[in-house]
């Protein structure tokens, strides 16, 4: 079976991780924009194709050959360009990674097999079970071992904690990080400073995510023994006089 796995460098370890776990012998063929994917291509014995725009996807004939295509693009507009070329190119079988539920539809009547809205997970499947300040997670996949946490923020939404901070414990790890803000859109920004009301997703193997979530919370921690120490020195507690 050949795989052909159109990513960016936010997706590639994660989604080359879950692929290779496949148990039918497969042949990864990855093709990205950002030559640091090239790295993670080898470490999993991928084959690795750069290019420069959308379009020159065309020029690649060994994406006819290919049995199923994985997409998982920063941008649904790229992604959604690249399920139509792959349809045109013969792809049977093509799964697409979304980050927004609106483009589900166009999406499909592009070829879509498979769509996975990252915020459907969340607003439909998870939001309306979870308490404030604590994690849920659930698989998403089985067949891949993909699960998603989600923590909504409340108390520790006065802290300001970054989505960088997460990013740099979680780098170069097989995992996705990114925040859903309480205006319904997903972030991925490393600036954005966590809110009341925001829901931090974690994606990466269900199996995995315990020990992910364990991470993010020792950076939570910090930033409240941070927060409690300079609470104390500016209201330094007076001693209580005997009368």
């Amino acid at each position: 079976m050949r795989i052909a796995l159109v990513t960016t460098a936010r997706f590639s370890r994660l989604a080359l991780e879950l692929l290779r776990n496949i148990k039918t012998p497969t042949a990864l063929h990855v093709f990205s924009m950002d030559p640091e994917v090239e790295a993670v291509a080898r470490e999993v014995k991928a084959t690795f194709n750069k290019f420069n725009s959308i379009e020159e996807l065309y020029m690649y004939r060994e994406l006819e050959s290919c049995d199923i295509g994985v997409i998982a693009l920063d941008r649904d507009s790229d992604s959604i360009a690249v399920t139509r070329i792959l349809g045109k190119m013969g792809v049977p079988l093509v799964f697409i990674v979304l980050n927004t539920r609106g483009n589900m539809e166009l999406a499909r009547g592009e070829g879509a097999e498979y769509v996975i809205s990252l915020d459907e997970y969340v607003v439909g499947n998870i939001l309306p079970i979870i308490l404030m300040d604590s994690w849920v997670s659930m698989r998403i996949i089985d067949a891949f071992n993909l699960g998603v946490a989600v923590y909504r923020v409340w108390k520790r939404g006065v802290l300001g904690v970054k989505l960088g901070d997460f990013l740099d414990k979680l780098k170069g790890k097989p995992a996705m990080l990114m925040v859903y803000d309480k205006a319904g859109r997903i972030v991925m920004n490393e600036d954005h400073v966590l809110e009341q009301g925001d829901a931090l997703i974690l994606i990466a193997k269900y199996s995995e995510l315990l020990e992910y979530i364990s991470s993010i919370e020792k950076i939570f921690s910090k930033y409240e023994e941070y927060v409690a120490r300079r609470y104390s020195e500016q209201f330094p507690t007076m001693p209580r006089t005997m009368g």
